[in-house]
C-alpha cells in the first residue's frame, strides 16, 4: 500500500494484512549478510525505544527516527570500516529490506512490517 512520498521522491509503501481462506505456503526470503544484521540492529532499537503514532507510520506501529537505526548500524553492524563504506552498506540493506517489506521509512521514521 502506498503511504506517501519519501524525500528522495520515492513512493513509500507499507504492509497491509489480507486474509487468505487457503494457508500460505510461500515464505518470505531469507535474510542474509548485511541485511540481516540491519534488521537485527532495527528489531533491538525499536524494542528498547520505538513509539507508535507518528506522522506517516502506520497507526499503532512502532518507530524510531532512521538516524539512530543508521547509527546503531555504523558502531555494531560495521565496528572499524570507513565512514563511506559504512554509508553505501547501510544504504543498500535498508533498501533492499524496504524493497523486501521488511521495513518501512517514512518523513525520517523507521518501522518493522509484519
Amino acid at each position: 500500500m502506498d503511504v506517501d512520498i519519501n524525500r528522495h521522491d520515492e513512493m513509500v509503501t507499507t504492509c497491509i494484512v489480507d486474509f487468505l481462506d487457503a494457508p500460505v505456503t510461500s515464505k518470505r526470503p531469507k535474510l542474509t549478510g548485511h541485511q540481516k544484521r540491519a534488521h537485527e540492529l532495527l528489531v533491538e532499537v525499536i524494542d528498547s525505544s520505538g513509539l507508535p503514532n507518528f506522522d506517516g507510520v502506520p497507526p499503532e506501529i512502532k518507530s524510531v527516527p532512521e538516524g539512530w537505526w543508521r547509527d546503531r548500524f555504523y558502531e555494531r553492524g560495521l565496528p572499524g570500516a570507513e565512514q563511506d563504506t559504512k554509508k553505501r552498506t547501510f544504504r543498500r540493506a535498508a533498501d533492499k529490506l524496504v524493497e523486501m517489506h521488511r521495513v518501512g521509512i517514512n518523513k525520517g521514521r523507521v518501522w518493522l512490517c509484519h
